[in-house]
C-alpha cells in the first residue's frame, strides 16, 4: 500500500503515486500512521543500498518510540532499558561504519537483510 521514496525519508501511497509529508496532523500521514501501528511495513524504496534501506528501517524503529521516550519527565520502570535502546539505534550507522557492528546486506530482491537488531524493551 506505501513504500519508502528514494533515500527512505519520503512516503509514497502506491495507489496512486502520491507523496505523503510527514506531517502530524495531515490526513495522509495520520492515515500511514495507523497502518504502521496495525503491523504493516511500508516496500522499500527502489534498490536503495543497505545503508540506505537501515537508516530507514532505524527511523521507523525510532518513531514507534519517540513519544513517550522524549519527554524527560516521562516515568516507567525500564526507562533506562529505553534510553539505551533508542540511543543503541540513534548510534547504529555510526558504529557499522566504525566496523563496531555487522553490515548490513541486500538479498537477491534488494530488500535489507540485518540481525543485530537491538531488543526493543517490553
Amino acid at each position: 500500500m506505501y513504500k519508502l521514496g528514494q533515500g527512505g525519508n519520503s512516503i509514497i501511497r502506491q495507489s496512486d503515486g502520491a507523496f505523503i509529508p510527514v506531517a502530524p496532523g495531515n490526513r495522509d500521514y495520520d492515515e500511514y500512521k495507523e497502518w504502521l501501528a496495525q503491523g504493516n511495513h511500508p516496500d522499500p524504496p527502489e534498490h536503495d543500498d543497505a545503508m540506505t534501506q537501515l537508516r530507514a528501517e532505524r527511523d521507523r524503529r525510532l518513531s514507534e518510540c519517540d513519544i513517550p521516550w522524549s519527554l524527560g519527565d516521562y516515568e516507567h520502570p525500564d526507562k533506562g532499558k529505553w534510553i539505551n535502546y533508542r540511543n543503541f539505534l540513534r548510534q547504529l550507522p555510526s558504529r557499522i561504519e566504525a566496523g563496531e557492528t555487522e553490515a548490513p546486506t541486500l538479498d537477491e530482491n534488494y530488500n535489507l537483510v540485518y540481525t543485530s537488531w537491538p531488543t526493543k524493551p517490553e
